[in-house]
Protein backbone atom coordinates (compact mmCIF):
# COMPACT_ATOMS: atom_id res chain seq x y z
CA UNK A 1 0.00 0.00 0.00
CA UNK A 2 1.58 3.35 -0.78
CA UNK A 3 2.60 5.23 2.22
CA UNK A 4 1.76 8.35 0.70
CA UNK A 5 -2.00 7.95 -0.04
CA UNK A 6 -4.85 9.99 2.08
CA UNK A 7 -4.74 8.92 5.69
CA UNK A 8 -6.99 6.53 7.20
CA UNK A 9 -9.32 8.51 9.42
CA UNK A 10 -9.65 5.57 11.24
CA UNK A 11 -5.88 5.31 11.96
CA UNK A 12 -5.87 6.40 15.25
CA UNK A 13 -7.93 3.49 16.45
CA UNK A 14 -6.06 1.09 14.44
CA UNK A 15 -2.43 2.07 15.76
CA UNK A 16 -1.91 -0.43 18.89
CA UNK A 17 1.99 1.38 19.36
CA UNK A 18 1.72 3.98 21.57
CA UNK A 19 4.56 5.39 20.29
CA UNK A 20 2.10 6.28 17.08
CA UNK A 21 -0.25 8.00 18.73
CA UNK A 22 2.77 10.09 20.18
CA UNK A 23 3.60 10.69 16.86
CA UNK A 24 0.52 11.75 15.86
CA UNK A 25 0.46 14.10 18.63
CA UNK A 26 3.74 15.25 17.29
CA UNK A 27 2.44 15.72 14.28
CA UNK A 28 -0.97 17.83 15.07
CA UNK A 29 1.71 20.04 17.20
CA UNK A 30 4.11 20.86 14.39
CA UNK A 31 1.34 21.05 11.59
CA UNK A 32 3.53 19.99 9.21
CA UNK A 33 0.52 18.58 7.10
CA UNK A 34 2.32 16.59 5.07
CA UNK A 35 5.00 19.21 4.03
CA UNK A 36 8.91 18.36 4.99
CA UNK A 37 10.32 20.44 7.63
CA UNK A 38 14.17 21.67 8.00
CA UNK A 39 16.45 18.83 10.69
CA UNK A 40 16.67 20.31 14.27
CA UNK A 41 19.58 18.24 14.23
CA UNK A 42 22.17 17.71 11.64
CA UNK A 43 24.22 15.08 13.60
CA UNK A 44 22.26 12.10 12.22
CA UNK A 45 20.80 10.46 9.11
CA UNK A 46 18.78 7.86 8.89
CA UNK A 47 17.12 6.41 5.51
CA UNK A 48 13.60 6.23 4.85
CA UNK A 49 12.95 2.74 5.52
CA UNK A 50 15.34 0.95 8.19
CA UNK A 51 14.82 -2.68 7.93
CA UNK A 52 16.03 -4.84 11.09
CA UNK A 53 17.18 -8.23 10.91
CA UNK A 54 15.30 -10.83 11.89
CA UNK A 55 15.70 -14.21 12.86
CA UNK A 56 15.77 -17.39 11.13
CA UNK A 57 12.30 -18.19 9.95
CA UNK A 58 10.76 -14.94 11.54
CA UNK A 59 7.98 -13.54 9.54
CA UNK A 60 7.69 -9.88 8.72
CA UNK A 61 4.37 -8.87 10.08
CA UNK A 62 4.83 -10.68 13.90
CA UNK A 63 4.16 -9.45 16.68
CA UNK A 64 7.28 -8.02 17.86
CA UNK A 65 9.01 -6.87 21.64
CA UNK A 66 8.59 -3.41 22.61
CA UNK A 67 10.92 -1.68 24.83
CA UNK A 68 8.69 -1.21 27.77
CA UNK A 69 8.27 -5.24 27.80
CA UNK A 70 4.86 -5.34 25.85
CA UNK A 71 4.58 -7.22 22.65
CA UNK A 72 2.83 -4.99 19.92
CA UNK A 73 1.67 -5.90 15.93
CA UNK A 74 3.23 -3.91 13.70
CA UNK A 75 1.14 -1.23 11.69
CA UNK A 76 0.81 -1.89 8.26
CA UNK A 77 0.62 1.41 7.15
CA UNK A 78 1.55 5.71 8.76
CA UNK A 79 0.07 9.18 7.35
CA UNK A 80 2.51 11.12 5.08
CA UNK A 81 1.93 13.53 7.63
CA UNK A 82 3.27 11.65 10.66
CA UNK A 83 6.43 10.11 8.14
CA UNK A 84 6.82 13.98 7.48
CA UNK A 85 7.47 14.99 11.04
CA UNK A 86 10.28 11.71 11.58
CA UNK A 87 12.16 12.75 8.47
CA UNK A 88 11.88 16.54 9.94
CA UNK A 89 13.38 15.07 13.31
CA UNK A 90 15.87 12.75 11.79
CA UNK A 91 17.51 13.53 8.26
CA UNK A 92 19.13 17.17 7.58
CA UNK A 93 18.04 19.70 5.30
CA UNK A 94 20.25 20.42 2.47
CA UNK A 95 21.51 23.90 3.89
CA UNK A 96 22.98 22.10 6.50
CA UNK A 97 24.60 19.46 4.77
CA UNK A 98 25.03 19.02 1.50
CA UNK A 99 26.10 16.09 1.25
CA UNK A 100 23.09 14.68 1.80
CA UNK A 101 19.83 15.07 -0.43
CA UNK A 102 16.51 16.90 1.10
CA UNK A 103 13.94 14.15 1.06
CA UNK A 104 10.34 14.85 -0.47
CA UNK A 105 7.72 13.06 1.41
CA UNK A 106 5.44 13.72 -1.58
CA UNK A 107 8.00 12.51 -4.37
CA UNK A 108 9.19 9.23 -2.48
CA UNK A 109 6.63 6.91 -2.60
CA UNK A 110 6.82 3.55 -0.80
CA UNK A 111 5.96 0.63 0.68
CA UNK A 112 5.57 0.86 4.53
CA UNK A 113 7.38 -2.72 5.84
CA UNK A 114 9.50 -2.32 8.75
CA UNK A 115 8.40 1.43 10.60
CA UNK A 116 7.62 0.22 14.05
CA UNK A 117 9.86 -2.38 13.63
CA UNK A 118 13.12 -0.22 12.44
CA UNK A 119 12.60 3.99 12.80
CA UNK A 120 10.10 3.04 16.51
CA UNK A 121 13.50 1.54 17.97
CA UNK A 122 15.74 4.04 16.82
CA UNK A 123 13.48 7.39 17.81
CA UNK A 124 13.32 6.04 20.82
CA UNK A 125 16.68 4.85 21.54
CA UNK A 126 18.23 8.35 20.50
CA UNK A 127 16.98 10.50 23.40
CA UNK A 128 18.47 13.92 22.11
CA UNK A 129 15.34 13.93 19.30
CA UNK A 130 13.07 14.10 22.63
CA UNK A 131 15.08 17.09 24.10
CA UNK A 132 13.24 19.91 22.16
CA UNK A 133 9.55 20.06 23.65
CA UNK A 134 7.20 22.66 21.46
CA UNK A 135 3.95 23.85 22.63
CA UNK A 136 2.51 25.88 19.54
CA UNK A 137 -1.15 24.94 19.47
CA UNK A 138 -2.95 26.14 16.47
CA UNK A 139 -6.37 24.24 17.97
CA UNK A 140 -7.53 22.70 20.86
CA UNK A 141 -6.91 19.50 20.24
CA UNK A 142 -3.29 20.07 19.33
CA UNK A 143 -2.12 20.54 22.79
CA UNK A 144 -0.92 17.29 24.36
CA UNK A 145 -1.97 15.94 27.51
CA UNK A 146 0.28 16.02 30.92
CA UNK A 147 0.84 12.34 30.25
CA UNK A 148 1.94 12.58 26.71
CA UNK A 149 4.71 15.58 27.96
CA UNK A 150 5.68 13.07 30.54
CA UNK A 151 6.06 10.73 28.44
CA UNK A 152 8.57 12.91 25.95
CA UNK A 153 10.12 13.77 29.16
CA UNK A 154 11.11 9.97 29.82
CA UNK A 155 12.21 9.58 26.37
CA UNK A 156 14.61 12.32 26.72
CA UNK A 157 16.68 10.67 29.96
CA UNK A 158 18.44 13.26 31.74
CA UNK A 159 19.69 15.23 28.59
CA UNK A 160 18.95 19.49 28.94
CA UNK A 161 16.03 20.55 27.13
CA UNK A 162 14.71 23.45 24.85
CA UNK A 163 11.58 24.58 25.78
CA UNK A 164 9.49 26.88 23.54
CA UNK A 165 5.95 27.47 24.00
CA UNK A 166 3.67 30.01 21.91
CA UNK A 167 0.50 30.35 21.58
CA UNK A 168 0.15 31.70 17.74
CA UNK A 169 -2.53 32.75 16.26
CA UNK A 170 -4.86 30.76 18.70
CA UNK A 171 -6.41 32.13 21.76
CA UNK A 172 -8.06 29.91 23.29
CA UNK A 173 -6.08 27.46 24.43
CA UNK A 174 -4.55 30.34 27.24
CA UNK A 175 -5.31 28.42 30.29
CA UNK A 176 -4.73 25.10 29.26
CA UNK A 177 -0.91 26.41 27.73
CA UNK A 178 -0.46 27.98 30.84
CA UNK A 179 -1.25 24.83 33.05
CA UNK A 180 0.99 22.63 30.73
CA UNK A 181 3.95 25.65 31.69
CA UNK A 182 4.07 25.08 34.47
CA UNK A 183 3.54 21.37 34.64
CA UNK A 184 6.88 21.16 32.90
CA UNK A 185 8.25 23.62 34.88
CA UNK A 186 7.76 21.32 37.63
CA UNK A 187 8.44 18.39 36.13
CA UNK A 188 12.27 19.35 33.99
CA UNK A 189 12.96 22.85 35.42
CA UNK A 190 16.05 21.92 36.70
CA UNK A 191 16.91 20.24 32.79
CA UNK A 192 16.09 23.29 30.75
CA UNK A 193 18.84 24.59 28.63
CA UNK A 194 17.34 26.73 26.08
CA UNK A 195 13.27 29.15 26.76
CA UNK A 196 11.36 30.42 24.32
CA UNK A 197 8.13 32.05 25.52
CA UNK A 198 6.12 34.16 22.85
CA UNK A 199 2.67 36.09 23.68
CA UNK A 200 1.22 33.93 26.40
CA UNK A 201 -0.91 34.83 29.50
CA UNK A 202 1.79 33.52 32.44
CA UNK A 203 0.33 35.47 35.10
CA UNK A 204 2.67 33.72 38.02
CA UNK A 205 0.32 35.90 40.59
CA UNK A 206 0.58 33.21 43.18
CA UNK A 207 4.22 33.13 43.40
CA UNK A 208 4.64 30.16 40.76
CA UNK A 209 7.73 31.73 39.54
CA UNK A 210 9.51 31.41 43.30
CA UNK A 211 8.73 27.40 43.41
CA UNK A 212 11.05 26.64 40.58
CA UNK A 213 14.67 26.76 39.72
CA UNK A 214 16.31 26.56 36.42
CA UNK A 215 19.93 26.24 36.90
CA UNK A 216 21.23 25.14 33.47
CA UNK A 217 19.47 28.04 31.21
CA UNK A 218 21.89 29.40 28.84
CA UNK A 219 19.25 31.48 26.74
CA UNK A 220 16.15 32.90 27.45
CA UNK A 221 14.43 34.43 24.71
CA UNK A 222 10.70 36.16 25.87
CA UNK A 223 8.78 38.28 23.11
CA UNK A 224 5.70 39.75 25.00
CA UNK A 225 3.01 38.41 26.75
CA UNK A 226 4.29 37.85 30.62
CA UNK A 227 1.51 40.04 32.26
CA UNK A 228 3.71 43.36 34.24
CA UNK A 229 2.54 42.13 37.93
CA UNK A 230 4.63 38.87 37.36
CA UNK A 231 7.96 40.25 35.50
CA UNK A 232 9.83 41.23 38.48
CA UNK A 233 9.52 37.39 39.53
CA UNK A 234 9.58 35.99 36.68
CA UNK A 235 13.21 37.66 35.87
CA UNK A 236 14.03 36.37 39.24
CA UNK A 237 13.41 33.10 38.73
CA UNK A 238 14.58 32.73 35.74
CA UNK A 239 18.20 34.12 36.30
CA UNK A 240 18.85 34.12 39.98
CA UNK A 241 20.13 30.42 40.03
CA UNK A 242 21.11 29.98 36.88
CA UNK A 243 24.77 30.67 36.79
CA UNK A 244 25.14 29.42 33.40
CA UNK A 245 23.00 31.85 31.26
CA UNK A 246 24.77 33.41 28.50
CA UNK A 247 21.83 35.25 26.15
CA UNK A 248 18.83 36.80 27.24
CA UNK A 249 16.22 38.54 25.19
CA UNK A 250 12.96 40.21 25.73
CA UNK A 251 11.02 41.89 23.15
CA UNK A 252 7.45 43.46 23.35
CA UNK A 253 5.77 44.70 20.52
CA UNK A 254 3.27 47.13 22.68
CA UNK A 255 5.04 49.15 25.19
CA UNK A 256 3.90 47.67 28.80
CA UNK A 257 2.50 50.51 31.35
CA UNK A 258 3.38 50.74 34.52
CA UNK A 259 1.32 52.66 36.92
CA UNK A 260 3.75 52.98 39.73
CA UNK A 261 7.55 52.39 39.82
CA UNK A 262 7.66 49.35 41.94
CA UNK A 263 5.95 47.48 38.87
CA UNK A 264 9.11 47.83 37.01
CA UNK A 265 10.62 44.65 36.09
CA UNK A 266 14.17 45.71 36.71
CA UNK A 267 13.59 47.08 39.99
CA UNK A 268 15.87 43.85 41.45
CA UNK A 269 18.79 42.75 41.88
CA UNK A 270 19.95 40.25 39.09
CA UNK A 271 23.30 37.80 38.71
CA UNK A 272 24.56 38.39 35.72
CA UNK A 273 27.98 37.55 35.76
CA UNK A 274 28.10 35.37 32.97
CA UNK A 275 26.12 37.42 30.92
CA UNK A 276 27.40 37.94 27.25
CA UNK A 277 23.91 38.98 24.70
CA UNK A 278 21.63 41.32 26.03
CA UNK A 279 18.47 42.00 23.86
CA UNK A 280 15.91 44.59 24.69
CA UNK A 281 13.19 46.12 22.80
CA UNK A 282 10.69 48.65 24.19
CA UNK A 283 10.10 46.68 27.61
CA UNK A 284 12.34 48.71 29.73
CA UNK A 285 13.11 52.26 30.15
CA UNK A 286 16.89 53.49 29.88
CA UNK A 287 17.29 53.89 33.74
CA UNK A 288 16.54 50.47 34.47
CA UNK A 289 18.10 48.87 31.31
CA UNK A 290 21.64 50.83 32.90
CA UNK A 291 20.76 49.52 36.74
CA UNK A 292 20.62 45.90 34.88
CA UNK A 293 24.05 46.45 32.32
CA UNK A 294 25.92 46.70 35.78
CA UNK A 295 24.98 43.16 36.71
CA UNK A 296 26.52 42.03 33.24
CA UNK A 297 30.37 42.75 33.48
CA UNK A 298 31.34 40.00 30.93
CA UNK A 299 28.56 41.11 28.14
CA UNK A 300 29.87 41.53 24.87
CA UNK A 301 26.70 41.99 22.48
CA UNK A 302 24.17 45.05 23.34
CA UNK A 303 20.83 45.66 21.58
CA UNK A 304 18.76 48.02 23.12
CA UNK A 305 15.54 49.82 21.77
CA UNK A 306 13.54 52.34 23.81
CA UNK A 307 10.51 53.19 24.33
CA UNK A 308 8.14 54.67 21.94
CA UNK A 309 5.65 57.35 22.27
CA UNK A 310 5.07 56.83 26.11
CA UNK A 311 4.89 60.10 28.44
CA UNK A 312 6.17 59.92 31.80
CA UNK A 313 7.81 61.62 34.58
CA UNK A 314 10.60 62.25 36.27
CA UNK A 315 9.69 59.87 39.00
CA UNK A 316 9.07 57.28 36.80
CA UNK A 317 12.06 57.41 35.12
CA UNK A 318 14.00 56.53 38.38
CA UNK A 319 17.53 57.04 39.03
CA UNK A 320 21.01 57.14 36.37
CA UNK A 321 24.56 56.02 37.57
CA UNK A 322 26.72 58.65 38.91
CA UNK A 323 29.61 56.96 37.43
CA UNK A 324 29.87 55.67 33.66
CA UNK A 325 29.41 52.32 33.45
CA UNK A 326 32.63 50.17 32.29
CA UNK A 327 31.73 47.62 30.10
CA UNK A 328 35.16 45.94 28.73
CA UNK A 329 34.06 43.39 26.87
CA UNK A 330 31.52 44.71 25.00
CA UNK A 331 32.46 44.02 21.28
CA UNK A 332 28.75 45.44 19.49
CA UNK A 333 26.15 47.60 20.48
CA UNK A 334 22.92 48.08 18.36
CA UNK A 335 20.77 51.28 19.83
CA UNK A 336 17.53 52.51 18.58
CA UNK A 337 17.07 55.84 19.42
CA UNK A 338 13.07 55.88 19.59
CA UNK A 339 11.56 59.41 20.99
CA UNK A 340 9.67 59.75 23.77
CA UNK A 341 7.78 62.52 25.80
CA UNK A 342 7.79 63.81 29.39
CA UNK A 343 4.32 64.65 30.98
CA UNK A 344 2.37 67.48 29.32
CA UNK A 345 4.66 67.40 26.43
CA UNK A 346 6.81 69.98 27.58
CA UNK A 347 10.03 67.98 26.59
CA UNK A 348 10.87 65.61 23.46
CA UNK A 349 14.33 63.53 24.80
CA UNK A 350 15.54 60.34 23.19
CA UNK A 351 17.08 57.10 24.45
CA UNK A 352 20.31 57.72 22.87
CA UNK A 353 20.73 60.50 24.90
CA UNK A 354 19.38 59.27 28.28
CA UNK A 355 21.99 55.93 27.72
CA UNK A 356 25.00 56.75 25.60
CA UNK A 357 26.67 58.88 28.44
CA UNK A 358 26.62 56.52 30.76
CA UNK A 359 28.56 53.69 29.58
CA UNK A 360 32.21 53.25 28.71
CA UNK A 361 33.11 50.45 25.96
CA UNK A 362 36.90 51.04 25.20
CA UNK A 363 36.88 47.91 23.44
CA UNK A 364 33.64 48.27 21.14
CA UNK A 365 34.27 47.00 17.59
CA UNK A 366 31.01 47.12 16.50
CA UNK A 367 28.08 50.04 16.61
CA UNK A 368 24.82 50.25 14.78
CA UNK A 369 22.45 53.33 15.59
CA UNK A 370 19.28 53.97 14.27
CA UNK A 371 16.85 56.95 14.80
CA UNK A 372 13.29 57.99 13.76
CA UNK A 373 13.28 61.34 14.73
CA UNK A 374 13.52 64.27 11.84
CA UNK A 375 13.46 66.84 14.40
CA UNK A 376 17.17 66.32 16.68
CA UNK A 377 20.05 64.88 15.43
CA UNK A 378 21.70 62.34 17.41
CA UNK A 379 25.48 63.83 16.77
CA UNK A 380 25.67 65.27 20.30
CA UNK A 381 25.83 62.03 21.83
CA UNK A 382 27.49 60.02 19.24
CA UNK A 383 30.46 62.79 19.30
CA UNK A 384 30.43 62.88 23.15
CA UNK A 385 30.33 58.88 22.92
CA UNK A 386 33.30 58.71 20.39
CA UNK A 387 35.21 61.08 22.28
CA UNK A 388 35.12 59.87 25.57
CA UNK A 389 35.23 55.89 24.80
CA UNK A 390 38.11 56.04 21.83
CA UNK A 391 37.38 52.63 20.90
CA UNK A 392 38.57 51.68 17.12
CA UNK A 393 35.58 50.67 15.28
CA UNK A 394 35.66 48.53 12.67
CA UNK A 395 31.75 48.35 11.72
CA UNK A 396 29.72 51.45 11.79
CA UNK A 397 25.63 51.67 10.40
CA UNK A 398 23.30 54.15 10.33
CA UNK A 399 19.68 53.42 10.19
CA UNK A 400 17.53 56.52 9.13
CA UNK A 401 20.01 58.61 11.04
CA UNK A 402 19.11 62.27 10.20
CA UNK A 403 23.10 63.46 10.21
CA UNK A 404 24.19 67.18 8.25
CA UNK A 405 26.83 66.68 5.89
CA UNK A 406 29.40 68.57 8.29
CA UNK A 407 28.58 66.04 10.97
CA UNK A 408 28.95 63.03 8.84
CA UNK A 409 31.89 64.12 7.82
CA UNK A 410 33.52 64.93 11.57
CA UNK A 411 32.43 61.12 12.68
CA UNK A 412 34.45 59.45 9.34
CA UNK A 413 37.41 61.66 10.00
CA UNK A 414 37.56 60.84 13.84
CA UNK A 415 37.52 56.91 12.23
CA UNK A 416 39.85 57.54 9.92
CA UNK A 417 42.38 58.83 12.08
CA UNK A 418 41.73 55.74 14.50
CA UNK A 419 42.93 54.43 11.11
CA UNK A 420 40.45 50.82 12.53
CA UNK A 421 36.72 51.06 10.23
CA UNK A 422 36.22 48.49 7.46
CA UNK A 423 32.68 48.24 7.26
CA UNK A 424 30.34 50.94 6.38
CA UNK A 425 26.19 51.16 6.13
CA UNK A 426 24.28 53.65 5.45
CA UNK A 427 20.52 53.78 5.35
CA UNK A 428 17.95 56.16 5.09
CA UNK A 429 13.92 56.50 3.96
CA UNK A 430 12.92 58.77 1.61
CA UNK A 431 10.87 61.08 4.14
CA UNK A 432 13.56 60.90 6.61
CA UNK A 433 16.50 63.76 5.61
CA UNK A 434 19.42 62.25 3.88
CA UNK A 435 22.59 61.54 5.58
CA UNK A 436 24.71 61.45 2.31
CA UNK A 437 25.16 63.96 -0.46
CA UNK A 438 27.45 64.73 -3.57
CA UNK A 439 30.42 65.79 -1.00
CA UNK A 440 30.04 61.51 0.07
CA UNK A 441 32.31 60.70 -2.91
CA UNK A 442 34.56 63.40 -2.76
CA UNK A 443 35.52 62.73 0.92
CA UNK A 444 36.14 58.96 -0.22
CA UNK A 445 38.03 59.28 -3.39
CA UNK A 446 41.72 58.12 -3.43
CA UNK A 447 43.85 61.16 -2.23
CA UNK A 448 45.97 62.14 0.64
CA UNK A 449 42.36 63.49 2.75
CA UNK A 450 40.66 60.51 1.83
CA UNK A 451 38.09 59.33 4.53
CA UNK A 452 38.02 55.92 5.81
CA UNK A 453 41.07 54.64 3.08
CA UNK A 454 40.92 50.82 5.18
CA UNK A 455 36.82 50.42 4.10
CA UNK A 456 36.35 46.89 3.07
CA UNK A 457 32.72 46.79 3.00
CA UNK A 458 30.42 49.51 1.77
CA UNK A 459 26.19 48.75 1.86
CA UNK A 460 24.15 52.27 1.06
CA UNK A 461 20.52 52.94 0.35
CA UNK A 462 20.11 54.38 -2.90
CA UNK A 463 16.85 56.31 -1.36
CA UNK A 464 19.90 58.08 1.10
CA UNK A 465 21.29 59.53 -1.63
CA UNK A 466 19.42 62.19 -1.66
CA UNK A 467 21.19 64.73 -5.07
CA UNK A 468 24.06 62.08 -5.18
CA UNK A 469 23.21 59.68 -7.55
CA UNK A 470 24.28 56.13 -7.69
CA UNK A 471 26.79 56.20 -11.01
CA UNK A 472 28.56 59.03 -8.82
CA UNK A 473 29.11 56.37 -5.90
CA UNK A 474 30.39 53.75 -8.22
CA UNK A 475 32.62 56.35 -9.91
CA UNK A 476 34.21 56.68 -5.94
CA UNK A 477 34.14 52.94 -5.30
CA UNK A 478 35.84 52.50 -8.77
CA UNK A 479 38.89 55.00 -8.38
CA UNK A 480 39.44 53.60 -4.81
CA UNK A 481 39.65 50.03 -6.51
CA UNK A 482 42.19 51.39 -8.94
CA UNK A 483 44.69 52.79 -6.05
CA UNK A 484 43.98 49.69 -3.90
CA UNK A 485 42.92 46.54 -6.05
CA UNK A 486 41.21 44.29 -4.68
CA UNK A 487 40.76 45.56 -1.04
CA UNK A 488 37.32 46.64 -1.11
CA UNK A 489 35.50 43.13 -0.82
CA UNK A 490 32.21 44.04 -0.96
CA UNK A 491 29.43 46.53 -1.72
CA UNK A 492 25.37 46.58 -1.07
CA UNK A 493 23.01 48.13 -3.29
CA UNK A 494 19.58 48.08 -1.53
CA UNK A 495 16.82 49.68 -3.74
CA UNK A 496 17.67 48.43 -6.79
CA UNK A 497 14.34 47.80 -7.80
CA UNK A 498 13.21 51.65 -7.17
CA UNK A 499 16.19 53.19 -8.88
CA UNK A 500 15.01 50.70 -12.29
CA UNK A 501 11.48 51.78 -11.94
CA UNK A 502 12.35 55.51 -12.65
CA UNK A 503 13.42 56.43 -16.40
CA UNK A 504 16.19 58.30 -15.78
CA UNK A 505 18.96 55.57 -14.32
CA UNK A 506 18.71 52.52 -16.05
CA UNK A 507 21.99 53.61 -17.23
CA UNK A 508 23.51 53.77 -14.31
CA UNK A 509 22.14 50.20 -12.82
CA UNK A 510 23.68 48.73 -15.69
CA UNK A 511 27.20 50.61 -15.22
CA UNK A 512 27.19 49.50 -11.45
CA UNK A 513 26.44 45.86 -12.62
CA UNK A 514 29.17 46.00 -14.81
CA UNK A 515 31.77 47.74 -12.30
CA UNK A 516 30.46 44.44 -9.36
CA UNK A 517 31.19 42.15 -12.36
CA UNK A 518 34.85 43.80 -13.58
CA UNK A 519 35.90 43.97 -9.80
CA UNK A 520 34.51 40.99 -8.45
CA UNK A 521 32.37 42.19 -5.66
CA UNK A 522 29.55 40.81 -4.17
CA UNK A 523 26.56 43.47 -5.28
CA UNK A 524 23.07 42.70 -4.06
CA UNK A 525 20.02 44.01 -3.90
CA UNK A 526 16.45 44.26 -1.75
Amino acid sequence: MDLWSSPDPNLHQQCYDPFVNELFALRDGFGSSGRYLPSTSSSHFFPPAVETPRKKGQRRNTIINTPDGTQRRPITRIPAEVWADILRRCIPSREENDRIPTLSPRKAPMQLTAITKGLRHIALAMPELWASISLVPNRDHELPCPETLEYWLRLSQNLPLTISVSRNRYRGAGDDLEYLFWKLAKWSGKRWEHLYVNPIGIHGADGRWRRYVFPRLKSVTIQGGIQPPSLPECFKSLVKTSESLRALSWTDVEPLQFERRSELPLNVSLPLSRLQYLKLSNPLWPSDALHMLKAAPMLQTLEFTALKGIRYTSVIMGTYPTQPIQLLHLRSLSINALKFEEECGQAVRTSMDDFLPYIFTPNLHSLSVGYNDDQRSPFAALQSFLTTTRCRLTSLTFSYAPLSSKELHWILAHLTSAGSLRALAIKAAPQVASPLSNQLTSWMLPSPQCLVPTLQHFSFNVSALNASSPGAVTNMLKQRCKVRPRFLRSVHFEDLCQVESRASTPNEIIYIREFAARYRLITTSN
